[in-house]
């Protein structure tokens, strides 16, 4: 099942976002790689949601998105979908996954090729579906929709203006986010060192997406 959104604006949350931590970066200065992930630990008290529940709370999130052709028309169209397991994923996420050190098992979201997927075996409440959502809708793909081919570029632009690794880990403590399961998976791969600043950079953008959106209630 596929939804689309108005790319117009995701673009402006992410540009939002992005001129307010190139602010406050000012301040604190001395193989395919292109899959993000939404890791965290679940609500294990609560049961899983299956792929019913889970379609029916993104379809509230998607209603508050009415679809513009203007808007999308020169973006490239952003599809939602919604799978039971992490072997429900296509095989290219589930083995960049391994390779991060991840058996899937926390893995509730994905962003792949203009694709978000919901994993539904690994999100337990509502709540979670939703903060999956405006990490993987308002930070991965909106920074996509506001650098488009300079993507690369622009994030170690970004690495740089915040200070590098330690300016990130400030920024990550300042925001509340833990992003020390990234590194310890990013420290298993054999990318480049620039390609893990990237990789570090795209997921405290959306991880400060997925805090800062407005809740499900609101949209």
């Amino acid at each position: 099942v596929s939804e689309t959104l108005d790319a117009r604006d995701i673009q402006l949350m992410a540009e939002r976002m992005i001129k307010d931590i190139a602010k406050r970066g000012g301040d604190n200065k001395p193989t395919n790689t292109d899959i993000r992930f939404n890791q965290k630990n679940n609500e294990q008290s609560l049961a899983p949601l299956n792929p019913v529940n889970t379609r029916n709370i993104l379809d509230r999130l998607l209603r508050g998105f009415a679809p513009k052709t203007d808007a999308m028309r020169n973006s490239p169209v952003l599809r939602v979908r919604v799978v039971k397991s992490f072997i429900d994923l296509p095989l290219a996420i589930q083995e960049e996954a391994n390779k991060q050190g991840s058996n899937g098992s926390d893995i509730k979201g994905v962003f792949h090729n203009n694709t978000f997927y919901a994993v539904a075996d690994n999100l337990y409440s509502a709540h979670e579906v939703e903060q999956t959502f405006f990490h993987e809708v308002y930070g991965h793909y909106g920074v996509r929709q506001l650098f488009g081919d300079a993507l690369n570029a622009e994030l170690n632009n970004l690495w740089q203006a915040i200070g590098g690794i330690d300016g990130m880990r400030n920024l990550a403590k300042q925001h509340e986010i833990d992003l020390a399961l990234y590194e310890k998976g990013l420290g298993q791969t054999n990318y480049s060192q620039e390609t893990k600043n990237l990789i570090l950079m795209d997921e405290l953008l959306a991880h400060i997406a997925e805090i800062r959106t407005p809740s499900i209630k609101q949209v």
